[in-house]
């Protein structure tokens, strides 16, 4: 899927969770904000998580930058 749009991964991660999976890719290159909301949507990310950060990247222009920074919480980021 990923190849079909352009984005040829350079490192492919996955993490068993109690939910289920993360997976986290690498690749050279770089996305919009909605670019990025819209693949994670693609590669299955739960429906709900994908459009809660879509209404937090239409509103960024007027977010305190907590939530500009934050617009996309990473698994990886959360356990820090």
């Amino acid at each position: 899927m990923l190849r079909t749009i352009g984005i040829i991964p350079r490192q492919v991660r996955y993490s068993r969770t109690r939910k289920g999976w993360h997976v986290c890719i690498a690749y050279n290159g770089s996305l919009s904000e909605a670019e990025t909301v819209a693949v994670q949507f693609a590669l299955g990310s739960d429906r709900k998580r994908e459009t809660l950060n879509l209404m937090r990247i239409l509103r960024l222009k007027n977010a305190p930058k907590f939530w500009r920074d934050r617009w996309n919480l990473l698994y990886e980021e959360k356990l820090r």
